[in-house]
């Protein structure tokens, strides 16, 4: 049992801002319309089945909840996507449940250490081993107790079927050729626990459904289902798809041994989106902004990856949230550095940087996530952000900026430092906010921002890009050695929340700024009549 926070169960959902993602429909063909409809109910079990994966009892909760017409609670419940608020280090927030999160979820059995799970490993067969570490099984017990791999398409057959079947009827509505052809591809691996196909069949054109595996924190190797659905912004994609062709120069300069440095960089295609729908790990705070998939190694070998920017996600972050903080955190004569377009940007390059650098640990054909396991994601996360700036800086120096006031490299490191406090926010237990914990750590104690006297941050401006290209450095090389002893070390000295911004965190969310977004799906949305009258969602 643990003891609860302090905070109700109101006050936690009034740190998420209530939004309304728009997008323009007008692009889609009436195929595309009525295909909607039958997204909107596979995302719908799209929920239930992430919910499933992070706690079994989800679903009768929420039915109680529901049934007692417990509605904030089951608003909240159903942002967080569990009984345990993400943005406060998991925290239990319902008080007939104060259960500890597992670090394993539902990926493994309760009573399972990672020393037994390597020593199970280590005892079966080379095939055996793949299933024991693949994104899409589970680690279950059998009838005499001892550790097998059970496929998801078996341990989560009712809600797969049901899934499969919205994507059947979604491909029976479409005309278009490639996305029908993605859309059944989708529904036969649901059933058949094969990604591969699906996933390059993605690489080469649309955007649909994809695997994350940020809920598995005890050996960070296990997926969580999420659906996405977006409609393209033709225009700004055509003007980001520049930066991609930058990208070998920015792997070529990073600071990394030369036998760390990828000699055959695949470029990512950068599609820029509007959302419309998302259900599973999708719809669960923090919203996702930007997403660089797959995971899946041999899918990116063989087609690389894509790169996803969500341009109204991340124009509701902006306006309700980095702005408010900027004005509360930093000092005044920054604030104008504080850009859409510097965060925008960032995002971009932050999702192209998880393309560069180590992937596979030097002399071995061991991948850097396989060596660090659960530590891997924080870094890779930080790796992302890091090597991201120095990303934005070649930008600039091959003059790929072509607007009317384009951002500076000022620019993006003020935003950054700025988006570093909405990020720790999220708690020092994601990703993103161990990533920004040790960022500004870093930063802190090596003289690249500074203090001051009434309790704001500044960038020293004259000092804060050797520091960072030092701390791109560090986590390059232990992302090439593989070493997890270093990465826990360094995680340790540098992953907690720096003393300098304890109390601005404080007083930013006394001030009452949002935390982040949340959305809600109406059905009636996609329920478009034969002609479509809606030109907007």
């Amino acid at each position: 049992m643990m003891k609860s926070t302090d905070m109700k169960v109101k006050e936690r959902l009034g740190r998420l801002s209530p939004i309304r993602l728009e997008a323009d429909m007008s692009i889609l063909t009436s195929g595309e319309r009525a295909a909607l409809i039958h997204l909107y109910n596979a995302a719908t079990e799209f929920d239930k089945l992430y919910l499933r994966q992070l706690y079994k009892g989800s679903l009768q909760v929420l039915e109680k909840l529901d049934s007692q017409e417990r509605f904030t609670e089951a608003t909240f419940y159903r942002a967080v996507m569990g009984p345990w608020d993400v943005l406060d280090a998991h925290q239990p927030f319902m008080s007939e449940l104060m259960i500890k999160r597992p670090e394993g979820v539902e990926f493994y059995p309760q009573d399972m250490t990672e020393s037994e799970f390597n020593e199970w490993v280590e005892s079966i067969s080379t095939e055996e081993q793949a299933g024991a570490r693949s994104y899409v099984t589970n680690i279950r017990r059998n009838h005499e107790g001892h550790l097998e791999a059970v496929d998801f398409s078996k341990d989560y057959h009712e809600n797969l079927y049901k899934i499969s079947n919205s994507f059947r009827a979604a491909a029976e509505s479409i005309e278009d050729g490639d996305l029908k052809k993605l859309l059944r591809q989708r529904a036969d691996a649901f059933l058949s626990n094969d990604y591969l196909e699906s996933e390059i069949t993605w690489l080469t054109m649309g955007n649909s459904s994809n695997l994350e595996v940020y809920e598995d924190k005890h050996l960070g190797i296990k997926a969580a289902f999420e659906l996405f659905v977006h409609v393209r912004d033709v225009d700004s994609t055509r003007i980001l798809g520049k930066f991609a062709q930058a990208l070998p120069r920015v792997e070529a300069n990073l600071p990394e041994p030369e036998e760390a440095k990828q000699k055959t960089l695949k470029i990512p295609p950068i599609v820029v989106v509007n959302q419309i729908l998302a259900g599973g790990r999708g719809r669960q705070v923090p919203l996702t902004a930007a997403y660089n998939l797959p995971n899946d190694q041999k899918a990116i070998d063989s087609a690389g990856s894509k790169l996803i920017i969500i341009k109204n996600v991340q124009e509701a972050k902006f306006n309700n949230i980095l702005a408010e903080i900027s004005k509360i955190a930093l000092v005044q004569d920054q604030l104008d550095s504080v850009t859409f377009d510097a965060f925008h940007y960032h995002i971009l390059a932050h999702e192209i940087s998880h393309s560069v650098g180590p992937h596979v640990v030097t002399g071995t054909k061991k991948t850097v996530s396989q060596a660090l396991e659960n530590l891997h994601s924080g870094l890779e996360e930080l790796k992302a952000d890091i090597v991201g700036l120095l990303a934005c800086e070649q930008f600039i120096q091959d003059g790929l900026f072509d607007m009317d006031r384009p951002p500076k490299m000022n620019d993006f490191i003020t935003t950054f430092v700025a988006s570093s406090l909405r990020e720790l926010r999220f708690g020092l237990d994601s990703a993103h906010g161990l990533a920004q914990a040790i960022f500004l750590s870093f930063v802190f104690e090596h003289g690249g921002v500074a203090k001051t006297s009434d309790g704001k941050i500044a960038v020293v401006l004259d000092s804060v890009m050797v520091v960072i290209k030092e701390l791109a450095s560090v986590i390059l090389a232990i992302q090439a050695s593989g070493k997890k002893d270093k990465a826990q070390q360094f995680i340790e000295r540098y992953g907690k929340l720096p003393e300098e911004v304890v109390d601005l965190i404080s007083k930013i969310n006394e001030t009452g700024v949002y935390v982040d977004c949340r959305t809600d799906y109406k059905r009636d949305d996609f329920c478009f009549e034969e002609e479509g009258n809606q030109e907007k969602i």
